[in-house]
């Protein structure tokens, strides 16, 4: 990455500390969890789907991971941290509906 930058390899170090305040092997590790915890929030794709595409091996290696990092295994991340687009409410949409008429 350095390389393709045209920088040192420590200024790069000190780019990624300054960027994400971890060191660069910290935020290597930590990329793949995070992606993997975006689909669980994001999607409904099942732990099965997420798995094999972010490096974790079997399932289980996953949840593990998950829970360490996150302090929650994979079902609880998705419940607690699920983004949902509710529908707004009827009486919202009656009053829509008459203003448009």
């Amino acid at each position: 990455m350095a390389e393709i930058a045209h920088i040192r390899v420590r200024a790069l170090h000190r780019h990624i500390q300054d960027a994400a305040g971890l060191a660069p092997s910290e935020w290597l590790t930590q990329q793949p969890i995070a992606c993997a915890r975006d689909l669980l929030e994001e999607t409904n794709f099942s732990i099965d789907e997420i798995t094999p595409s972010y490096g974790f091996g079997a399932t289980t290696n996953f949840r593990q991971y998950c829970r360490t990092t996150t302090g929650l295994p994979p079902a609880s991340n998705r419940c607690h941290f699920r983004i949902t687009i509710q529908r707004p409410r009827a009486s919202y949409r009656r009053n829509l509906t008459r203003t448009s008429s």
